[in-house]
């Protein structure tokens, strides 16, 4: 195993101190020892003493004290990031258990021997071709080799629990020399991006040295390491006291506990005693020395039944029974499991992949085993395609030949068959959408925005190939649905497939549409006993929808797209090329939408909080600045993994009492395994589960009724009572045991039922609280809570942070609750995007990195000043502003549109409702009106009548005023039985009239604030700073989009950023020396904002 780390020059005291005194004052430990050509340069060799370590780590020259180039210093950039510097890098490399136990009791010191030499090994690899520096020129950046390393190898015999653990601390200045004398900056990353393969090869070294100098015999290589047959299983656990004292103490801790509460710990108090407990274990080394611990570790192993001498016999009698085979490297299945791994790859994966495969011999010492590897690694790369550009012209590096203008850890060969899959796939693409595309005109765009329409109504069109790209929350779905439909409307067979079974069900649900596996359909065609079923030959003419089309593998899309052009169907394949992508070779769909007519989803509907849609986008991107509003909202925390497993724990147990979906996201199987264990650990303290009702599943985990577990399998034998089949990565709950220990389960997605037989159940099931990123992808829930390492990937952190409808938390790993700290580790995920690149993008920015000698000679017109990186930020931190607040005044206006129309519908309904009544309510009206006219005419008779028509006159009036009470009345009834209907028309019609006046208000303010026209303009800013870098190379752009730059640069908007209209008046004097005519800059514009109001 190797592990690198870095050593901070602020740290170079204490570093130094911990190499010299704190590791080497141990008794029987002894002291460290240079190595390293550029070691011999300066007069280093031997033992290592302090004060040289130290002064190589302050950058000094240890013999003369004279600086060595540039002093280290902590940068501080205009965003407030510190940037620290860096002294050294320590490589740490460790042997198997095996190998330490079986040096702990024999004390050969050939095992000793044997570890040095495989660690020198790696190290002298690591000289040849991982010591290259960075040097500028021009706009672009050499890969110079250097004249080599200065390195301090300390090697160490016990652990911090005093077991044996043979290891060494390789130390490596970042100080290297190249040819010209200069000293410069190690370029760490071929270390750093190649500790898996670097830790293959001293694991293969030291195999093959144990192997000559012993005779013994190894298991199985697993990840690169295997263990020394015939060590038993419980000597390697005796040895690894850490572990078992961490999980002792937690057993004793949770029992003190219960006896002093009278229940078991919940989960934060349960998060609380593993934390507690793991501080009480641990300890600096117990300055214990070997002699003392040999004494101890020789009792310990007889405890069990063990002494050096049966261990010795034990070894040479496994190395017997079972003697190593010869070897014969397998050329070409070196070559085909390097294609299955990914469509790249370079000189040191190959080796790797020959360590892992290769198994040493006795007769054949570690030298001339890595002799040998380092000859077939060769053989091996000259049978792959080169893909970097023949260029005789450039500069070319000693230690691999290749061209300085390329990185040294770039992939740079591949085989024929991958580089003829993808041009197939690429070429039928390219013929298929040659003709103008034929959109469908019958589709229904209910429910779909205009950018979801087009794309459903080109999906159920009639051309032979679609492109659909939509964000996590694009809505991808809904368009899928209406295509369907309008096209087995009209008669078309449609048939989905997608890479996984579970993405296949979710289509199929989501769309109505029969789908099934991508794979399960080119098995269908390539079976030789028989034809496919019925059911995957579709007519020609058909349409097959393949979703989430990026995880689908190079080879899968190769074997469709024959099977398409062969079959005369229509592909529809939608996807997000910044998503996940295939476990393997993939990455193609990126390429496919890179040079065809794609259909780009904009809008997300997902989210509930629109900064979030638009900061989910800059994730997308791998934009640093979208980390701000996570950070703003409160949406990160830092923490060690026992933090994160204690808030993960809580989060579950919060959604369960709430009845809320949620997803709990991690990188690695074993993090999802930790966070398994930590909820079902709860479950069971809280009661919820019954311990004494488990049964064994699989990874040795054991499940009971009530438990949430997932299928990672598919099999078509076992069904669901609705006829289903189990499918990977489906979740269930257990609802029952069967003594045998198969498992009654039940859909957490709906209410199907199976039975688990024990044989699958105890190989293929394991707990399902939390999955990977590749198991949620897809997935909406209303929460998501994404636990990050430094090992998550760009494109696992962007859809772990947007699964969520309310909400989407990041839990970073760090070593202390630091927010500094988790932000730097996001941001180099984002920065870092370790997806499988296609071999022929790869070829192609291999030829756009390897500078031409035109491109080479290229003549600067003017210096890059130092701030420019700073003004290019700051322009992107205020789109990134922008594009947030257009996000929202779009949400908003969408939101005050959708509550007019829901107004608008309100007062219908209303008047419907009044409508029966209002023939009454006109009557009664009348009524009381014409009783009043005839109230007023008799009253004025009756004031006329003389006094012998007085009398009759007034009887008139009395019953004229009783037929209008009458009719009063009546219109009183019915106005107060139609009282509520007339009130809610009243109300309805003043809530219109509110709205209305309330989106006139937001036009004229969406008028004043123009946030997408600030947004646009900020796009044009950022990419004229961009021209405005390539201008300054010397690269040649066109007149007009001189003029253009120049003109954007000295913009209104390019005022608020200091710095940018001095880039637009260097362009406008180069201009007029050089004769190039331009458009003068803009006028400013007038302030007035016509905003739609007549005064």
């Amino acid at each position: 195993m190797l592990r690198v780390r870095t050593i901070y020059a602020g740290s170079a005291v204490a570093a130094a101190n911990y190499y010299t005194r704190y590791l080497t004052d141990s008794p029987g430990e002894v002291p460290g020892v240079w190595s390293g050509n550029q070691a011999d340069e300066l007069g280093l060799a031997g033992q290592v003493e302090g004060a040289d370590l130290l002064a190589l780590l302050e950058g000094r020259d240890p013999i003369t004290g004279t600086r060595l180039g540039r002093a280290f210093h902590d940068c501080r950039r205009a965003n407030g990031k510190v940037y620290r510097g860096v002294a050294g890098f320590d490589l740490t490399f460790s042997a198997p258990k095996s190998v330490s136990a079986l040096w702990a009791l024999t004390q050969d010191e050939r095992i000793l021997i044997a570890h040095d030499r495989a660690v020198a090994a790696v190290m002298a690899h690591v000289e040849q071709f991982g010591s290259t520096t960075r040097v500028r020129s021009g706009s672009g950046r050499l890969h110079p080799d250097s004249q080599g390393l200065i390195i301090a190898s300390f090697r160490q015999t016990t652990s911090r629990s005093d077991d044996p653990q043979l290891h060494t601390h390789a130390v490596i200045s970042s100080k290297v020399q190249t040819d010209e004398h200069r000293w410069l900056a190690l370029d760490a990353r071929f270390v750093k991006a190649h500790q898996r393969q670097l830790g293959g090869l001293y694991q293969s070294v030291l195999r093959a040295e144990l192997s000559h100098e012993l005779g013994v015999a190894w298991g199985p290589i697993d990840e690169g390491q295997a263990e020394i047959m015939g060590v038993p299983i419980d000597v390697r656990e005796l040895f690894s006291k850490r572990s078992r004292q961490i999980e002792k103490a937690i057993r004793a801790k949770v029992s003190e506990f219960r006896d002093r509460q009278g229940r078991g710990p919940n989960q934060w108090e349960l998060g609380a005693i593993k934390r507690e407990a793991a501080a009480d274990t641990r300890g600096p080394k117990s300055g214990n020395g070997v002699p003392e611990l040999l004494t101890r570790w020789a009792s310990e192993a007889a405890s069990i039944g063990w002494t050096g001498h049966d261990l010795t016999a034990a070894v040479a009698e496994a190395a017997r029974v079972q003697p190593p085979e010869p070897t014969t490297v397998d050329v070409d299945g070196i070559v085909a499991a390097l294609s299955v791994a990914g469509s790249t790859w370079s000189r040191v994966h190959v080796m790797s992949a020959l360590c892992d495969a290769s198994r040493p011999q006795a007769h054949l010492s570690g030298q001339r085993w890595t002799e040998v590897i380092e000859r077939v690694t060769d053989e091996v790369v000259e049978r792959c395609v080169e893909l970097d550009p023949a260029a005789a012209a450039a500069p070319r590096r000693r230690s691999d030949g290749r061209s300085m203008w390329l990185e040294p850890t770039s992939s740079h060969i591949t085989t024929d068959h991958i580089l003829r899959e993808e041009e197939l796939v690429l070429a039928w693409a390219l013929d298929a959408q040659v003709d103008d595309p034929t959109e469908s005109t019958t589709i229904d765009p209910t429910g779909l925005d205009i950018t979801q329409a087009h794309a459903a109504a080109a999906a159920a069109g009639d051309d032979r190939l679609v492109l659909i790209v939509g964000p996590a929350g694009a809505g991808k779905t809904n368009l899928l649905s209406a295509a369907a439909e309008d096209l087995q409307r009209r008669g078309h067979d449609v048939l989905g497939l997608a890479p996984s079974a579970r993405a296949a069900r979710q289509l199929e649900h989501d769309t109505g549409v029969r789908s099934d596996t991508l794979a399960k359909l080119l098995y269908e065609w390539s079976r030789p006993d028989r034809g496919p079923l019925p059911e995957y030959a579709p007519r020609p003419g058909a349409t097959l929808i393949v979703d989430e089309v990026g995880m689908a593998s190079t080879p899968d899309l190769a074997q469709l797209v024959t099977l398409a052009e062969r079959q005369h169907w229509r592909l529809v394949l939608v996807g997000d090329s910044a998503q996940l992508q295939a476990v393997g070779r993939g990455g193609l769909f990126a390429e496919v939408c890179a040079t065809g007519r794609v259909h780009e989803l904009e809008r997300l509907y997902r989210f509930r909080e629109p900064w979030e849609a638009a900061a989910s986008l800059q994730l997308r991107r791998g934009d640093p600045t979208g980390l701000d509003e996570y950070f703003a909202h409160d949406r990160v925390a830092a923490g060690t993994v026992d933090d994160h497993l204690a808030m993960m724990t809580d989060s579950w147990f919060d959604a369960e009492d709430r009845q809320a979906t949620i997803a709990l996201i991690a990188s690695s199987n074993e993090h999802v395994d930790q966070i398994n264990a930590a909820i079902q650990h709860a479950r069971l303290a809280r009661g919820d589960l019954d311990p004494e009702r488990m049964a064994p599943i699989g990874g040795g985990e054991h499940a009971a009724v009530g438990d949430v577990v997932v299928t990672r399998r598919n099999d078509r034998r076992i069904t669901t009572d609705d006829g289903q089949p189990v499918r990977n990565r489906e979740r269930w709950h257990v609802t029952d045991i069967h003594p045998d220990g198969a498992l009654t389960v039940s859909s957490t997605n709906s209410q199907s039922i199976a039975v688990l037989p024990v044989e699958y159940a105890s190989e293929h099931v394991r707990l399902g609280y939390a999955a990977t990123e590749h198991g949620h992808q897809g997935d909406t829930t209303l929460r998501g809570v994404e636990l990050v390492t430094d090992a998550t990937t760009r494109r696992g952190l962007y859809v772990g942070a947007t699964r969520g409808i309310e909400e989407n938390r990041i839990l970073v790993v760090t070593d202390c609750q630091d927010l500094d700290e988790a932000r730097d580790i996001l941001e180099r995920i984002l920065l870092n995007d370790r997806a499988d690149l296609p071999a022929v993008a790869q070829r192609r920015t291999l030829a756009e990195t390897d500078r031409s000698p035109a491109h080479r000679s290229l003549v600067p017109r003017c210096a890059v000043p130092e701030w420019f990186e700073e003004l290019c930020s700051g322009v992107r931190g205020s789109l990134a502003v922008a594009e947030q607040a257009a996000c929202r005044a779009e949400a908003e206006r969408d939101d005050r549109t959708r509550r007019l129309s829901e107004a608008q519908q309100e007062l219908i309904s209303a008047e419907r409702r009044l409508d029966p009544y209002r023939p009454a309510l006109v009557a009664a009206d009348a009524n009381v009106r014409s009783a009043q006219a005839a109230l007023r005419v008799v009253q004025q008779r009756a004031a006329a009548a003389g006094w012998l028509e007085r009398r009759a006159a007034r009887r008139y009036v009395e019953s004229a005023q009783e037929n209008c009470s009458t009719a009063v009345e009546r219109q009183h009834e019915i106005e107060q039985a139609t009282a509520p209907y007339r009130h809610a028309v009243n109300e309805a019609a003043a809530n219109v009239r509110a709205l209305r006046h309330s989106m006139t208000s937001m036009r004229i303010l969406d008028k004043w604030t123009d946030a997408p026209g600030r947004a646009a303009d900020l796009r044009e800013l950022l990419d004229a700073l961009g021209d405005w870098r390539n201008w300054a190379s010397g690269k040649r752009l066109p007149d007009d989009k001189i003029g253009r730059m120049a003109t954007t640069l000295q913009s209104e908007v390019a005022a608020k950023h200091p710095g940018a209209a001095e880039l637009g008046v260097e362009v406008r004097r180069w201009a007029k020396t050089e004769g190039v005519a331009i458009a003068p800059p803009n006028p400013s514009r007038s302030v007035a904002i016509d905003v739609g109001i007549e005064l």
